[in-house]
């Protein structure tokens, strides 16, 4: 099962919509160990990197080991 926000407000309609959310995620993804590029986000060491990339309100997690997909979409969920 995916992750769930819970939003204070509805967003949809907002011109800043895209805007607010790309803040939330980044500090998200910013305080659980990850770096950022300009679309991707990149996390890990030693050769087990865990990569994210982001399009709107979807995004794309991979890695060449599923278990470190699986421990990235554990913590997203927390």
């Amino acid at each position: 099962m995916g992750m769930m926000f819970k939003l204070d407000n509805v967003i949809y309609g907002l011109k800043q919509k895209d805007n607010a959310w790309h803040k939330t995620i980044h500090h998200v993804f910013m305080n659980i160990g990850f770096s950022a590029d300009q679309f991707i986000y990149v996390s890990g060491i030693n050769g087990q990197y865990v990569y994210v990339s982001l399009c709107v309100d979807d995004l794309i997690i991979t890695a060449k080991n599923h278990k470190k997909i699986n421990e990235a979409r554990i913590t997203l969920k927390n």
